[in-house]
């Protein structure tokens, strides 16, 4: 088992990230709506630290998951980033 410190160490460096509350873009809402910050210190990680998770949600848990693949699209460590993305 590889552990990808690398990645969990960029991630952790920062104390919150922004991320698209639903893991799909969504048409009916803009694009600021959907995105929420959330501190990297409420995140779980997989035992390779390739993978981390954020559980909310009432009565959930809802979860979301984000990797590397991910990063820009779904998660970012700036507002901008994401709406960037999307726009259009």
């Amino acid at each position: 088992m590889e552990i990808n410190n690398n990645f969990y160490e960029k991630v952790m460096s920062h104390s919150e990230f922004y991320s698209l509350m639903y893991p799909d873009y969504v048409k009916f809402l803009s694009t600021e709506k959907q995105i929420i910050s959330i501190k990297t210190s409420s995140v779980k990680w997989n035992q390779t630290k390739t993978t981390f998770y954020y559980v909310w949600g009432w009565p959930g848990p809802d979860c979301n998951m984000y990797d590397n693949e991910n990063y820009g699209k779904t998660w970012a460590f700036t507002k901008e980033e994401l709406m960037e993305y999307w726009k259009g």
